[in-house]
């Protein structure tokens, strides 16, 4: 798991399905059925400083970059990201 500020994962969704057994007439089946919930920091795998963006991909198979977000103050960065 990658440490990055939850400022990023705003409004993004993590995505995946929830499988049930079903059994009919005595053979088992499987029914999938999707969920989709709010974005977690625990749901990020990876994170990478490129330039100017950041990049990380989450444990549903998606991709974000962003560009760093930089406080008008002195025009410090704000961003302060592990990796670990």
């Amino acid at each position: 798991m990658a440490k990055i500020d939850p400022k990023y994962l705003k409004g993004l969704k993590y995505r995946d399905s929830v499988r049930k057994e079903i059994v009919r007439d005595g053979r088992k089946f499987y029914e999938y059925t999707s969920r989709e919930r709010d974005l977690t920091p625990e749901d990020v795998g990876a994170v990478a400083e490129r330039g100017e963006n950041i990049v990380f991909a989450t444990y549903d198979g998606q991709k974000y970059t962003f560009k760093k977000m930089i406080t008008a103050i002195l025009g410090k960065k704000i961003t302060e990201i592990k990796s670990q």
